[in-house]
């Protein structure tokens, strides 16, 4: 095994073992949650009044921790 693919491994267990209080939001979710367009999202990203997502799995498929959302005041209902 490489040493690359020990990192990425690593990394990979990192977001696994999230605190169960700072779990991922997906965009989808997220989108959801506020009640907007995907366009809408979009939007908000290129604007700036969302922050860059903590977490990519592909372009359409990024999300960020419930953290980064609240220290951005984006308010996130208790029950995500």
């Amino acid at each position: 095994m490489s040493e690359q693919t020990t990192l990425v491994e690593a990394d990979r267990k990192a977001w696994l073992d999230v605190d169960e209080k700072d779990k991922v939001v997906w965009r989808s979710d997220l989108q959801a949650l506020l009640g907007v367009s995907s366009e809408t999202m979009r939007r908000y990203r290129v604007l700036g009044r969302l922050p860059e997502p903590d977490v990519f799995m592909s372009l359409k498929k990024y999300g960020w921790r419930i953290s980064t959302l609240r220290a951005c005041r984006i308010d996130i209902p208790a029950m995500v």
